[in-house]
């Protein structure tokens, strides 16, 4: 495993990790995770190259990493919105992070009290040149009494490469995993469950506990366990103004 700095210690992959494929590649080519938690920084270091800042990939990281406060926990969602727009700031940029999803944060970063993002937010935001990061949470999902369970495992980071004419598709990177390549995903609203969350989860339990109106995606990703799923927890949206 390639560390990148030596105050974080995170597990490693189970599997091989792939090379920096990416480094010193054009533009459009998305960066991939090199420890199990720092998903965070990846997606937003991939984010913000494409609204034009450049710098090398382990100083970018790095950097990224400490503004977030990373931990083997990964980083909470506020720390992802103080963290961008410090570090944003530090190049020189007035940057702009709104968040809507069900975690607890500041209300100045808060986009809506909605516990859930719309995807035509999501949509629209795009097409007025933002970078969106979806925070996906993995659940295991089971029957108790007739109804949907979700039990959280853990969190994870993706970002949003497009959409199509799908009206319920998007494309996204992953930064996990050895698939280099973009993902179609569909959400499909959960008509009724309950969500148990993770006591060890390094951020505030969620504003809800009723999984009715949230998105669960598919197809799985490939990594996942059989009964495991995703749903969309959240949205960061980031501009540079």
């Amino acid at each position: 495993m390639k560390v990148l700095f030596n105050q974080i210690q995170c597990r490693p992959y189970i599997t091989p990790l792939i090379p920096f494929r990416v480094r010193n590649q054009p533009n459009d080519n998305y960066w991939k995770q090199q420890m199990e938690c720092d998903c965070c920084p990846y997606a937003a270091a991939n984010a913000v190259r494409r609204l034009g800042i450049k710098d090398d990939e382990a100083k970018m990281i790095r950097e990224l990493s400490e503004k977030f406060k990373l931990s083997e926990k990964g980083v909470t969602s506020e720390n992802l919105c103080v963290g961008l727009e410090e570090y944003l700031k530090s190049k020189g940029c007035i940057g702009n992070v709104q968040y809507c999803g069900f975690r607890q944060i500041d209300k100045k970063y808060k986009f809506t009290d909605k516990p859930t993002p719309a995807l035509s937010w999501i949509k629209a935001e795009m097409e007025n040149g933002k970078q969106i990061i979806l925070s996906i949470g993995v659940y295991k999902k089971e029957l108790v009494d007739g109804k949907p369970v979700y039990t959280r495992q853990y969190g994870h980071d993706v970002n949003v490469a497009g959409y199509g004419i799908e009206p319920m598709g998007l494309t996204i990177f992953d930064p996990y995993g050895e698939n280099p390549d973009k993902l179609n995903i569909r959400l499909s609203q959960i008509k009724e469950g309950e969500f148990v969350h993770n006591k060890d989860d390094n951020e505030e339990l969620p504003v809800t506990d009723d999984a009715k109106g949230f998105y669960e995606i598919t197809p799985k990703f490939s990594y996942f366990n059989p009964d495991e799923i995703a749903v969309l927890n959240g949205a960061f949206s980031i501009r540079i103004n």
